[in-house]
């Protein structure tokens, strides 16, 4: 109802304009960054013990 009314006034939001992706699309994006995530936490699970050693390390 909102959308309507701003268009009636010519504001119309950019995302009325445009419609959602496919959710394929959608699912596949959030594969790649839980994917990126995961291998971004293990990178620090690794990294972490070395730079601790090598006095690094900030807590």
């Amino acid at each position: 109802m909102e959308t309507a009314g701003r268009a009636a006034k010519g504001v119309v939001l950019r995302t009325a304009l445009r419609p959602p992706p496919p959710l394929d699309a959608v699912i596949t994006r959030v594969v790649q960054l839980r994917v990126a995530e995961t291998k971004h936490l293990e990178h620090l699970r690794t990294s972490a013990p070395r730079m601790s050693r090598q006095g690094q390390l900030i807590c």
